[in-house]
């Protein structure tokens, strides 16, 4: 009896200490899916004004046009998009792999990455 008392209290010990872990989890998986919900759109509608504007000045300016174009220009067309979302999501510029340690992703950004 005590030994089948002392598996049950087992059991629940282990149960109790996975469940957290497991609501943690897909908690963690919803929000991710959220920000991927929110961000895809805004990612692609920037990416499209990027284009857009770039190909412009390329065609108007030339390369070195094209190139001042993006250095005076990508930065606010960010800011724009990003007043476009909901409050305390903004746009980055990063990757798995960066050349540029400025733009290297966070903890977060590492798993929206994933």
């Amino acid at each position: 009896m005590i030994i089948k008392n002392l598996l049950a209290l087992a059991n629940l010990i282990l149960f109790l200490n996975y469940f957290p872990h497991s609501i943690r989890a897909e908690v963690h998986d919803m929000q991710v899916e959220r920000v991927r919900a929110l961000g895809q759109p805004a990612v692609s509608n920037l990416m499209l004004r990027l284009k857009e504007n770039l190909s412009g000045a390329l065609i108007n300016s030339g390369p070195v046009g094209a190139l001042k174009f993006c250095n005076s220009n990508a930065e606010k067309l960010k800011e724009q998009t990003e007043a476009t979302l909901p409050s305390g999501l903004k746009l980055k510029r990063t990757a798995e792999r960066v050349r540029n340690p400025n733009n290297a992703p966070d903890q977060a950004e590492k798993l929206a990455l994933e």
